[in-house]
C-alpha cells in the first residue's frame, strides 16, 4: 500500500492542526509558505475561532546571501577562495572522518556554520566509498539557509562525472535540484559549480595567487584515523594534483600514495587510456585523463 501518510502534505496538515489544538499560532514551512498561510487563515476564519487567535505560517529565517559547502578538503577550500570567502557551512552526518575535516577548517581559518545531523545516521550507509545522496541533503540544508536568489558554492569539478547525467555530482542533478526546489518553495537558489577546471587545474589557479601550502593543510581522506592515510583514492588524487604543479607531497601522508593507493594507480593506468581511445568522456573528461596519466608518469620518477 502506498504510504500516503508519510508525505509532507499530510505531515504539514497534522503539524498545523496539532499546533492549533495546543493554542500555538506559528508554523515554519518552506513549501509555498505564503500560499499555505492564506489557505490556513481562510480555514480558521469562522465564528467559533477565538478572537485573539491569529495563526501564521512563516518561512525560515534565511540570513546568508551566499554559502559555500566547506568540507576541509582541497576542492571546497579553493571554491571558498574563488567565491571571495563567503560564509562556510559544514554538515556533520556522522562521517567517520568529520573530526579531521573540522580540524582542517580551523587550520586554514575558514569560518563555518556547524550543522549537527549525526543523529540521522545517514553516514552509516556506504556504497563503496560514497554516502548515497549526501550532496542532495547538503544542498537542501544550504538552500534553506540562503536568501532568495542566493548562491551555494558546490565544489563539483571537471572530470568527476559532470557530463554523465548520473549521480549527485552531475550537472543534470544540479539542474533538477534547482528546478525541484523552486517548484516546491517558490524561491530560487543558484548552485555554483567548478566544472570549468579539473582538480589539478584549480590547484594551478590557486597557486598563481595564493600560498599553495594552505591546500596542503586540507584533508580529503576516507580513513577515520588521524592524518591522511595515503591509501584511499581521495589521497591519491590530492597527491597527483600536486605532482601536476611540480610538487611532491608524499611526506604529508601516512604512506606514500603511489605505494598505499597502488590499486587505484593501476586502475587509472588501465582505465584512462581506454577512455581516451573510445573518446567516451561522460565520466572521466579528456583533460582529467591526460593530467592524471601524466602525473602518474611523473610521480614514478620522484
Amino acid at each position: 500500500m502506498t504510504a500516503w501518510y508519510e508525505t509532507y502534505i499530510v505531515k504539514d496538515a497534522i503539524n498545523i492542526l496539532t499546533k492549533v489544538a495546543k493554542g500555538k499560532q506559528e508554523y515554519v514551512n518552506s513549501f509555498q509558505p505564503g500560499l499555505l498561510d492564506r489557505l490556513v487563515n481562510v480555514m480558521l476564519d469562522c465564528v467559533e475561532c477565538p478572537k485573539d487567535f491569529k495563526f501564521q505560517v512563516q518561512s525560515p529565517v534565511r540570513e546568508y546571501p551566499n554559502l559555500c559547502l566547506t568540507s576541509g578538503g582541497a576542492d571546497s577550500t579553493i571554491a571558498w577562495y574563488y567565491a571571495f570567502k563567503p560564509q562556510g557551512i559544514y554538515i556533520d552526518i556522522g562521517q567517520p572522518y568529520a573530526h579531521k575535516e573540522r580540524r582542517a577548517l580551523h587550520l586554514i581559518d575558514i569560518p563555518y556554520y556547524y550543522v549537527d545531523m549525526r543523529g540521522t545516521r545517514i553516514a552509516d550507509c556506504h556504497w563503496g566509498h560514497i554516502i548515497p545522496g549526501r550532496n542532495f541533503l547538503f544542498l537542501c540544508v544550504a538552500a534553506e539557509m540562503v536568501k532568495d536568489n542566493g548562491s551555494i558554492w558546490f565544489a563539483m569539478l571537471d572530470g568527476e562525472g559532470a557530463a554523465s547525467g548520473k549521480g549527485d555530482k552531475s550537472l543534470l542533478f544540479v539542474e533538477l535540484f534547482e528546478d525541484w526546489y523552486t517548484a516546491c518553495t517558490g524561491r530560487r537558489v543558484h548552485i555554483q559549480t567548478m566544472v570549468d577546471r579539473t582538480k589539478p587545474g584549480w590547484l594551478k589557479w590557486f597557486a598563481e595567487s595564493h600560498d599553495v601550502n594552505i591546500i596542503r593543510k586540507t584533508v580529503t581522506c576516507f580513513s577515520a584515523e588521524d592524518g591522511q592515510c595515503g591509501a584511499c583514492q581521495a589521497c591519491l588524487r590530492k597527491f597527483l594534483s600536486f605532482v601536476s604543479i611540480g610538487k611532491d607531497i608524499s611526506a604529508d601522508f601516512m604512506v606514500p600514495p603511489m605505494v598505499g593507493a597502488k590499486q587505484y594507480v593501476e586502475k587509472y593506468e588501465t582505465l584512462l587510456p581506454r577512455v581516451l581511445e573510445k573518446r567516451d568522456f561522460t565520466h572521466y573528461s579528456r583533460n582529467r585523463c591526460l593530467e592524471d596519466l601524466q602525473a602518474i608518469s611523473d610521480a614514478k620518477l620522484l
